[in-house]
């Protein structure tokens, strides 16, 4: 998770440099190196995942699910707030405030997420109804 987080942190925080960077060869460069730390925090958060069904295999759909549902929310309002970004302040400034909703989202995480997660699995499967 660690990983994740803080690749994540760094990549857009790299994003924000594109509220000042006006020349193309550094824009190419900098969105290079920021997707590079944030292609780092999918397989993480993905391992992070697998970790979590390992523990508790009676729960797998339960995560997988989640898992799944988080990702589709996000390829639906991301496009989405991109495109109002984009008509409202512009192409590159749009990626300088995903960077700083990436950096705000990526420092609560850090703080807010604990070290470990104990899965209650009885207690989870309670509520599910079959």
């Amino acid at each position: 998770k660690k990983s994740a987080f803080y690749s994540f942190l760094i990549g857009c925080a790299l994003l924000l440099s594109f509220a000042v960077v006006s020349s193309p060869f550094v824009i190419i460069v900098v969105t290079f190196i920021a997707s590079c730390f944030i292609a780092v925090s999918f397989p993480s958060i993905n391992g992070a995942c697998a970790d979590y069904v390992s523990e508790s295999p009676e729960i797998e759909k339960e995560i997988e699910t989640t898992e799944d549902f988080s990702l589709n929310i996000g390829y639906l309002f991301g496009p989405i707030l991109a495109g109002i970004l984009a008509d409202g302040f512009g192409n590159a400034n749009s990626f300088a405030i995903f960077g700083a909703l990436g950096v705000i989202v990526a420092i609560i995480l850090i703080k807010l997420t604990p070290k470990t997660i104990n899965l209650n699995a009885d207690k989870i499967l309670e509520n599910v109804e079959v």
